[in-house]
């Protein structure tokens, strides 16, 4: 057998992903992956033509199968190169060199790791994961047969993130593990060894009650929810808590390691688990940091960089893991940046000298304050419903200066200028102006939705939500200067006599005189946010697209240094820029990563917030909502934006109605599944769940489900918490009856919305609910990857059978852009449409007037909004299509489950 001709890099651990040399492979077809995934779990043996069809087709291949799949395996050794796809009788095998399958690699590192030092070990298990991308083979469509295998996988994943949590916890990283540990809980709570690992990080970071009430919750969990007591590692963990057991103390750590490292300057960051303060010693941790050189930034890791704002020259890099927590802004005073965190909430101060990590103090506000912090000398000042100023020193509240009293405030950003605090009241319409000895309010300066402040050379400016960017005079207390900046304009920074301000749906920067006057504009990137001046120079992140402009305040003269991932923020600081990166790639690469016939479409901002379908609550949500929801009926919207008629959907027929009208009784139909990562069967107990759930008073105060179906039998009750489950739901079996307190011919209608859509019954119910992401759903597409007022990916459910089978790979969404630069994206052949409710696109229109004069290759439409999604008023979206959107799903109603592709 010959030698294959071409190295390969094939990746399984996320999306299926090939690369002959430096080019990607194309598939042709979700049919073609997922025969090259069955040839990739079956590697280096024969595997015959009978059992890829039964593989592709789950078990029931059409007449064609075998010359289809002929012709894939035709298409594959073209693409992969001679001597890769080997003729093994009736069968075929995929060769595979050592180290080409990601998947090996991550078996290769976790087994090196075993019997290392745990550092060494912590290292390369760490290398390991870094390999798991998503869930593996995420983006094949995966029948039946590959379930065992990509479960298989993903318990090997869940092993070896366990072992890496065991050697952190030998190095004494149990502050850091904790944030990480309750994440993963959430989605395997049934872990014991993930919970024994979050209570001894929590027990050693002196959170002892915290420690045992999550012993408690997950005892509770399993006693009601498996049946089963706790094992016997964990009870007898919780014993050795309650005597505070010597053996649970963390492991001695020598003092001269630290020292060395530093006298060597090996760049290493010294860092301990606390809560409320980090305080740098000899004897902390000693990390490792990516050394000057030895790393381009389009090549880091995710976390902290810190770069030479000269000539962009990597210094130092931080792995977000360290930081602890979820990354928010840089603050960079007082010659340190400081880093505030949230998840939990805190400020973690960072010396740029000697980058090491000196302290780290939480808010007094819990978990998430939604306010400011300002770190000022000696002292942390941070806000939420009041004041609090925190001794730096001893993370110790020493002051709290309610500000408003009885309102019910929550105080934004505080900045320090002219010897006083300023606060922005953004919901009462008010700067407020503060000393800080006493805590007396000095002025209140009338301002409309004030959002940030800053001070410098150039003055004292806030950011005006609608208004545009204002300069206060602080010798008379009020607004001398407006610039009329268009919204959004959340970013302010204050150096060179000029204020600054960004624009991240333009990616434009804004320079602004002292009279108001708007001086400069840079065009520096798409998500231009937070900015931040330091020597003569604005610095701004440009969080979409990866980068971060420099611009001369006297020259106008830029400089751009680009990462390989969105850019959360910036702080500049001397010579000196520390740089957040968040994970994955920048949000176009993963739009444009998308293969095979994928729809691009652009939104608003915050269209999908919250993506939780007991609380959604507009048009675009809805949308999205008819494409991913299954319910036990549905109504889907008709020419004109008429809703049509209600059809069974996971119901396998209309209901039985009982003689007076009142109950009407469901059976289920075989074979519903949720969609990825849940792959579990949809019960009819999960229906009655996710229907109490959205009725629920966890969600929060004026949820819609109790709106649209108040009238089941004890539905007033449960959402009162009077009763702990809606009487008037009840299952049996696969069936589900709902009985009402009187007839009514809407209810079907009503229960059709999407408000009631089937989740899983493990789904947990928040006030406000699920914020990151959807809960499993079980249409004909699931909400795949999301990252809040950025971008949403729908991606086909591999598990459904039902009858509005997926037409697209995929159908992107993304937010965040102007109006302007959605038209142009969509007129340049880019974009397939604009979904906005600008002007722009509204009849007359600039952008309607074009299409219809044009050749016929775009076209606006009215999207009308009646009924639930509109908030109880009629209105319309105005859209600008691509005549490539087909499949008549357009013409006043946008049905994204029947949405097509026209290829031309």
């Amino acid at each position: 057998m010959a030698a294959p001709e071409t190295t390969l890099e094939i990746r399984v651990l996320g999306d299926l992903e090939v690369l002959a040399g430096d080019s990607p492979v194309r598939f042709r077809g979700p049919k073609q992956r997922a025969l090259l995934a069955a040839l990739l779990l079956e590697r280096g043996r024969p595997v015959s033509v009978d059992k890829l069809a039964e593989a592709i087709w789950s078990g029931t291949p059409p007449e064609t199968a075998q010359k289809s799949i002929h012709v894939y395996v035709s298409g594959l050794r073209k693409a992969l190169g001679e001597g890769r796809i080997v003729t093994r009788g009736r069968g075929y095998e995929l060769v595979v060199a050592p180290g080409e399958l990601d998947l090996d690699r991550f078996d290769a590192l976790a087994r090196a790791a075993a019997g290392l030092p745990p550092e060494a070990a912590a290292a390369q298990l760490r290398d390991a994961l870094d390999l798991a991308r998503d869930r593996p083979f995420a983006n094949v469509e995966l029948e039946l047969w590959a379930d065992r295998e990509v479960e298989r996988i993903e318990e090997r994943i869940l092993d070896v993130t366990e072992a890496r949590i065991e050697a952190d916890l030998a190095l004494g990283r149990h502050g850091l593990l904790v944030p990480e540990l309750e994440g993963i809980l959430d989605k395997h709570p049934y872990r014991e060894r993930l919970l024994e690992f979050l209570m001894l990080a929590l027990y050693r970071s002196g959170r002892q009650a915290e420690a045992l009430a999550a012993y408690r919750r997950g005892a509770a969990r399993l006693r009601e929810e498996l049946g089963l007591e706790p094992g016997r590692a964990l009870q007898q963990l919780e014993a050795s808590i309650l005597r505070h057991d010597e053996s649970l103390e963390p492991p001695a750590r020598p003092a001269h390691a630290a020292v060395a490292a530093k006298r060597r300057r090996s760049w290493k960051l010294a860092t301990a688990g606390a809560v409320a303060i980090v305080a740098a010693a000899a004897a902390a941790a000693a990390i490792a940091l990516t050394r000057s050189g030895s790393a381009t930034l389009e090549s880091l890791p995710p976390g902290v960089a810190i770069v030479s704002a000269r000539d962009g020259a990597l210094i130092a890099h931080l792995p977000t893991a360290e930081i602890g927590g979820q990354l928010g802004e840089v603050i960079p005073v007082g010659g340190r940046f400081w880093i505030t965190t949230y998840d939990p909430t805190s400020v973690v101060e960072v010396d740029p000298k000697t980058v090491t990590i000196l302290r780290r103090i939480a808010s007094p506000y819990g978990e998430d304050t939604g306010g400011g912090i300002l770190p000022d000398g000696n002292d942390i000042w941070f806000t939420g419903p009041e004041l609090a100023r925190v001794d730096a020193a001893e993370g110790r509240t020493v002051d709290r200066y309610p500000i408003a009293r009885g309102s019910p405030v929550q105080l934004g950003v505080v900045a320090r200028c002219n010897g006083s605090l300023w606060i922005a009241d953004n919901k009462g319409n008010r700067v407020v102006r503060l000393d800080p000895a006493t805590g007396d309010v000095l002025a209140r300066i009338r301002a409309q939705f004030p959002w940030m402040i800053a001070c410098g050379d150039g003055g004292l400016w806030i950011t005006s939500g609608g208004v545009g960017v204002q300069r206060i005079d602080p010798r008379r207390n009020r607004i001398v200067a407006t610039a009329k900046v268009p919204f959004p304009n959340l970013t302010l920074a204050v150096g060179g006599g000029y204020a600054w301000t960004s624009n991240e749906t333009n990616g434009t920067v804004y320079k602004v005189g002292a009279r108001g006057e708007i001086v400069a504009t840079y065009q520096t990137g798409d998500g231009a946010r937070q900015v931040s001046f330091a020597n003569g120079r604005l610095w701004v992140a440009n969080q979409d697209v990866g980068t971060v402009t420099g611009i001369d305040a006297a020259t106008g003269d830029e400089r751009t240094f680009a990462f390989g991932h969105p850019v959360q923020s910036v702080g500049a600081l001397g010579s000196n820029l520390l740089v957040e990166l968040n994970p994955g790639l920048t949000y176009e690469d993963r739009i444009d990563a998308l293969a095979g016939r994928v729809a691009r479409l652009i939104v608003p901002t915050y269209a999908f917030d919250p993506p939780d379908t007991a609380v959604a609550w507009n048009p675009l949500i809805f949308m999205v909502e008819q494409a991913t929801c299954s319910g036990l009926v549905a109504q889907r919207p008709e020419r004109g934006g008429l809703a049509g008629p209600v059809v069974a959907d996971l119901a396998a027929a209309m209901p039985a109605v009982s003689p007076d009208r009142r109950s009407y009784t469901f059976t289920l139909r075989r074979g519903a599944r949720f969609a990825p990562p849940s792959n579990a069967p949809v019960t009819a107990e999960d229906v009655r769940t996710a229907i109490e759930r959205a009725l629920s008073p966890k969600l929060g105060a004026n949820i819609p489900g109790a709106r649209f179906l108040p009238d089941v039998v004890g539905a007033r009750e449960f959402h009162r918490s009077v009763a702990p489950h809606v009487r008037g739901i009840s299952v049996r079996g696969d069936t589900i009856t709902i009985t009402l307190t009187k007839p009514s011919p809407t209810f079907l209608e009503r229960l059709a919305l999407p408000f009631f859509c089937a989740v899983p019954a493990t789904t947990p119910t928040l006030n406000g609910g699920l914020a990151m992401s959807a809960a499993p759903s079980a249409g004909p597409y699931y909400m795949s990857d999301r990252f809040n007022g950025e971008y949403t990916i729908l991606k086909p459910n591999p598990n459904y059978t039902g009858p509005r089978r997926a037409k697209l790979d995929a159908i992107a969404f993304r937010e965040g852009i102007s109006a302007e630069h959605a038209v142009a994206r969509v007129r340049s052949g880019t974009w397939d449409g604009a979904i906005l409710f600008d002007d722009l696109l509204a009849p007359g229109g600039a952008a309607a007037r074009e299409a219809n004069a044009g050749d016929g290759r775009f076209r606006t439409e009215e999207l009308p909004l009646r009924g639930a999604a509109s908030h109880g008023s009629d209105g319309s979206m105005h859209a600008l299509f691509s005549s490539r959107l087909g499949c008549d799903t357009i013409n006043g109603a946008l049905d994204l489950a029947a949405l097509c592709i026209r290829i031309t």
